[in-house]
């Protein structure tokens, strides 16, 4: 006797959920209900080995620590930020999110590496950790694209390196610098 709309519209106010249909059986009595959930893309985090306090989806949408840890099924990019010095992932657009996301899958396109986290700490220089290097990215400027497009050189120039690297800079628009521990 439930009214499918009643629940429908009580299901689709969690927030992970993207979509929800209910749809009512009399003989036998049930109800079939498909949900569709929003797609996680961003874990937010204060620091590398801190647990995740919230997370990004694919939508734009900020969701809190009531629906985390996620399940490891999900593919998502770990960023590193406080949620203040001028940049609150709180504000953060849509827009911002996708540009991130691009940004992430270029990288790993670019060196073929898995990213392990992105550190927005300070929004005005950007770092990235991939599998075997810290890389500096710096501002998320016009100039990006340029930048990010060197860093499929990333292998060569390790190879004859013997010293600790502590980073290497791609910030700037005509130079890679590495920066030794």
């Amino acid at each position: 006797m439930i009214n499918p709309k009643i629940f429908e519209d009580s299901v689709k106010n969690l927030e992970p959920v993207k979509n929800v249909f209910v749809k009512r059986y009399f003989n036998p009595a049930r109800l079939y209900v498909y949900v569709e959930e929003r797609e996680p893309i961003f874990v937010i985090s204060p620091d590398e080995n801190a647990p995740s306090i919230a997370f990004f989806t694919s939508d734009g949408m900020l969701i809190g620590r009531e629906y985390l840890p996620l399940p490891a099924e999900y593919k998502t990019y770990k960023i590193l930020t406080y949620g203040n010095k001028g940049d609150d992932y709180h504000s953060w657009k849509k827009e911002k999110i996708l540009k991130l996301y691009t940004l992430a899958k270029l990288i790993e396109k670019e060196t073929n590496q898995k990213i392990l986290y992105m550190d927005l700490r300070n929004p005005s220089d950007m770092y990235v950790q991939i599998e075997n290097v810290k890389v500096r990215i710096g501002e998320l400027n016009n100039t990006l694209p340029d930048r990010v497009s060197r860093l499929s050189k990333i292998d060569e120039m390790m190879k004859n390196i013997d010293k600790p690297i502590k980073y290497i800079d791609f910030s700037w628009d005509d130079a890679t610098y590495i920066k030794y521990d």
